[in-house]
């Protein structure tokens, strides 16, 4: 401005209107440019801050995403979990209750024997009253 100025001074003192008229467009032009820019640093920044705005509902919703999904996965996790304990509690249970199983089978077995041995004796032994009573 300080140099159109001084321009334009010097054209009125040397009377050149044509010099005069010059300055003047060229101010008109740079008046339009900077009207141009103006408009274009206005437009840049409503996009800019419409981007800005948009990242940040982005980032809101990965974040909701993140947490809704590490909340799913984590309610799965803890679902597993409790049925892997449900089942080691299962299997620990059937465990003991072959043991109890095995155990009865082992004394059934113990009393068998025990019968049979009995039942072997008094089979003998009626043998030999038989024995005696037909001699």
């Amino acid at each position: 401005a300080i140099f159109i100025s001084f321009d334009i001074m010097m054209a009125t003192s040397n009377n050149s209107t044509e010099h005069l008229q010059i300055i003047l467009l060229e101010n008109q032009r740079l008046k339009d440019k900077n009207s141009i820019l103006q408009s274009l640093i206005t437009k840049i920044t409503k996009q800019y801050k419409e981007l800005k705005l948009e990242h940040e509902d982005f980032k809101a919703q990965q974040n909701t995403f993140k947490y809704e999904l590490t909340n799913r996965y984590q309610l799965e996790i803890d679902t597993l979990s409790n049925q892997l304990s449900n089942i080691k509690y299962g299997h620990n249970d059937l465990q003991r209750k072959h043991q109890y199983l095995l155990q009865n089978i082992n004394n059934l077995t113990t009393k068998k024997s025990m019968y049979e041995h009995k039942s072997n004796l008094q089979q003998e032994e009626i043998k030999m009253i038989t024995q005696i009573y037909t001699d």
